[in-house]
């Protein structure tokens, strides 16, 4: 542990801002072996935090572990979310459902002309982007919400909790992975 505390100086690094739960690790024991510790920290050297000026870490509800995934901003923790939802992703969980298959093909089918390949492909690579956000908006709808209240419930769990909330805490989890 001195080593590592030596390479922290030699480096300069330095938690950084994090805000949530003061904890980030849990033993998931039932009640009084419960115990939460803060084992998990995001670091970053001088040149990072002046970079980053508003760079925060957010400790988030674990799902599937016994620490909690830390988050790190770069900017504006409130204007993440503006930047992020230009993003567009395909999600495994999509596969599993017909119409989603039947989607992509009829989008990859529709003309798609140009004067070369690449184009063609990129076109039809938008045309798929397009009707799989659509598709989604209409067949997952209620999906964001409820996995966003589920989170919410859990991380007021995790947080609150005192070896008590173990069984609620793992059944808003196994819900989480479903969803």
């Amino acid at each position: 542990m001195e080593t590592f505390r030596k390479a922290l100086e030699c480096c300069f690094l330095k938690a950084i801002q994090t805000r949530g739960s003061r904890y980030t690790w849990a033993n998931n024991r039932r009640g009084r072996s419960f115990t939460k510790e803060k084992l998990d920290r995001a670091l970053a050297n001088p040149t990072w935090k002046h970079l980053f000026k508003d760079g925060c870490c957010s400790v988030e509800p674990t799902v599937k572990s016994d620490h909690s995934p830390l988050v790190v901003f770069i900017g504006n923790r409130n204007s993440y979310g503006i930047l992020h939802s230009k993003c567009s992703r395909m999600e495994a969980a999509w596969l599993l459902k017909e119409d989603c298959a039947q989607t992509i093909k009829a989008a990859w089918g529709k003309a798609a002309s140009g004067e070369d390949l690449s184009t063609i492909m990129k076109r039809r690579l938008l045309n798929c982007r397009y009707a799989l956000n659509t598709w989604n908006a209409k067949t997952n709808k209620k999906i964001p919400a409820d996995i966003k209240e589920k989170l919410v419930k859990l991380k007021h769990l995790q947080e609150n909790g005192r070896g008590e909330h173990i069984d609620s805490a793992s059944n808003l989890q196994k819900k989480l992975t479903n969803l």
